[in-house]
């Protein structure tokens, strides 16, 4: 009858035949057995044990050595065969069956173990991940010193038993098994205090266990833990589940329902789940659909180009790959923006491909004005706030902090189709917060600046040609009008320099007045100060549209600027153009820092630059700059006069 052997590393190295144990007390058997134990069945090359066993400068008799050593453990091993230890031109390896040692038993019910979690087989997930956990007692070789030997093999374990305790633990949990893992979570946060999973756990546990008071002081100990310790915050996923816990989320409450996993890992059902609607009721609870979308009623003419890319962009089409290109990366929240000068059309753009693709999200449309270039800008965390009421939570159950509340957003989302226009955006900064999480959410932006985010589209407007533009005119005063006085109409166009919103103002103000001449208003809007004053028409304003953007270059303490001196500077110049240099010679600037004013305005759609070192300001900017040069540069610029003079 054969003899038994059975080899343990998870812990100090034991070897017993037929359950009597093998002493091997010698420190360099040992350390080549654990060695050999830890690449089972893998040749372990020479050159390895010996830098494992004497260091970078191993002696001469280092290779014979070696050999006395192995040769010993073969006696401990009853290995006269010599073919449980083998020696081959790779080097030395020792033969393992199935059954006789714990580190293959240790992979396999890890490999078992994360296969019922995908499969959601929560009872036997719980049961293979026990059995692999038991078999750890301690440090794996914990009583060899080599680093060299086995340090890899021991953090590589070493994880593997980290990441079987979250999935362990996932899986009581979704057993219904909350209360009885408190104490034990208590302890895993405190030997891993780094570790977000154990505390996520810790919370859910808490909260249903009706311990909602503890579950949040649990958050609040890890928060000032990492802030303390590491400089940074929680993340999403615990800043997630404490809002969710904030808002008496009904669907963190436990199901006995069975739910498959679709990815490996100790992901909380807490985070992944679907959310509760109204974040206090349960999840069966109907979730509200918002409908925020302002009216459609704007003329759009000549953006049919980019209203079909937005369209594609927020619909999923406008990447679709061809049948030979491997399938694209998995699918993200849809997020377009819409840039361009005061005035050009952006909002009202948006507003109509917001109406079109409305079908796309029948979950609900939300909507707010960012007010991005007045003074007082809104507060993502406000806007985050009127979202979550139009989502059903509690007005009471709204998170404090912004970044729980846009989590507590994010969450509500994640399985959701909702699309989210926003006017007026300040920037990218103002806008992050806001994108929803879902991968069949959209999001729609008009912005006062350039944002430079990888995975969103952005679109810039310009103005009108002459034929949209007259288009554009004839449908407000109609065609009749049009066709009576087209030399009229010509020096209106001029005027407006094709910019939208001055064709609207300047054809409202004569649909208004059906017995003015067309070329009345074209006298008027040919005057000084580029007709500035003549392009208002109830609460429609040119000057007031460039105001605003003018005004969001100013300092944080209210002062000029350098952008908005070099603006008014570039008001006073008489040139179709102005070249870097000359730019650079009227704002008394060095050439660098001059650029990086110019591209700055640039990139506020307040100057136009079609070529590297040119720039030019639209015709209407141009007059309203030299208003602004007069009113906050003034006397104070005395050669100003003669500059515009020539």
């Amino acid at each position: 009858m054969g003899q038994t052997l059975r080899f343990d590393v998870l812990g100090a190295v034991t070897v017993t035949r037929d359950g009597m144990a093998v002493p091997i007390t010698a420190a360099m058997p040992r350390a080549i057995l654990a060695a050999l134990l830890m690449q089972a069945n893998k040749p372990v090359p020479a050159t390895r044990l010996k830098a494992g066993l004497w260091g970078d400068s191993p002696p001469r008799s280092a290779a014979a050595s070696l050999n006395n050593h192995v040769l010993r453990l073969r006696r401990h091993l009853a290995d006269a065969k010599r073919d449980r230890i083998r020696v081959t031109e790779a080097g030395y390896a020792i033969r393992i069956q199935d059954g006789e040692l714990d580190l293959n038993d240790f992979v396999e019910l890890h490999a078992r173990g994360q296969q019922a979690v995908m499969r959601g087989d929560w009872a036997v997930a719980a049961a293979e991940l026990r059995r692999m956990l038991a078999l750890w007692r301690g440090e794996p070789v914990a009583d060899v010193d080599s680093a060299i030997l086995c340090a890899a093999e021991r953090e590589r374990l070493s994880e593997m038993r980290l990441q079987a305790l979250g999935w362990r633990v996932d899986a009581e949990l979704h057993l219904g098994r909350h209360a009885a893992l408190i104490a034990e979570l208590r302890v895993l946060t405190r030997e891993h205090p780094h570790n977000e999973t154990f505390p996520a756990q810790l919370m859910l546990a808490l909260h249903r266990s009706g311990r909602h008071a503890d579950a949040l002081a649990e958050y609040q100990r890890v928060r000032v833990l990492l802030r303390d310790e590491l400089g940074v915050r929680p993340g999403p996923e615990l800043v997630g589940l404490h809002a969710r816990i904030l808002a008496r989320d009904g669907a963190l409450d436990w199901s006995a329902e069975p739910v498959p996993r679709q990815i490996p890992g100790p992901a909380l059902e807490a985070a992944s789940g679907p959310a509760s609607a109204s974040g206090s009721a349960s999840a069966s609870t109907p979730a509200p659909k918002p409908g925020m979308l302002p009216a459609d009623g704007a003329i759009l003419i000549g953006r049919d180009a980019r209203i079909e890319q937005l369209v594609a962009v927020l619909e999923g089409t406008a990447c679709r790959p061809a049948a030979s290109v491997p399938p694209p990366a998995p699918p993200s929240t849809a997020v377009a923006t819409i840039g361009g000068m005061s005035g050009v059309g952006k909002t009202a753009l948006a507003v109509h491909v917001a109406h079109l693709v409305r079908g796309r999200f029948p979950d609900g449309q939300l909507f707010a004005d960012l007010r991005g270039r007045t003074a007082a800008p809104a507060r993502p965390a406000a806007v985050l706030a009127m979202f979550l009421r139009q989502l059903g939570v509690r007005p009471d159950a709204v998170p404090e902090h912004e970044e729980e509340r846009s989590a507590l957003f994010r969450t509500l989302l994640a399985d959701r189709r909702v699309l989210v226009l926003l006017d007026d955006a300040r920037d990218a900064v103002q806008i992050r917060p806001l994108v929803p999480g879902g991968a069949h959410c959209g999001l729609l932006a008009t912005t006062g600046r350039r944002p430079t985010v990888p995975g969103w589209v952005h679109v810039d407007l310009d103005v009108l040609p002459e034929q949209p533009a007259r288009e554009l005119v004839a449908r407000i005063i109609g065609p009749d009008r049009v066709r009576a006085e087209p030399e009229a109409v010509d020096s209106v166009l001029t005027a407006c320099a094709g910019l939208p919103l001055a064709l609207c103002v300047a054809g409202g103000r004569l649909a208004a007045r059906p017995g003015w001449r067309i070329r009345d208003l074209a006298s008027r809007l040919h005057t000084a100060d580029g007709g500035l004053d003549q392009l208002s028409h109830g609460d429609h304003s040119v000057r007031a549209a460039f105001e605003s953007g003018y005004a969001a270059l100013a300092e944080p303490d209210g002062s000029l600027s350098a952008s908005q001196r070099m603006f008014c500077l570039l008001g006073l110049w008489t040139g179709p153009t102005i070249g870097l240099p000359a730019a650079a010679a009227l704002a008394g600037l060095p050439v660098p820092e001059a650029e990086r004013v110019l591209e700055a305005l640039v990139d506020a759609y307040l100057l136009r630059s079609y070529r590297p070192g040119c720039y030019e300001l639209h015709e209407l900017l141009a007059a309203f700059a030299a208003e602004r040069a007069e009113h906050d540069l003034g006397s104070g610029m005395p050669w100003a006069v003669g500059l515009r003079a020539v």
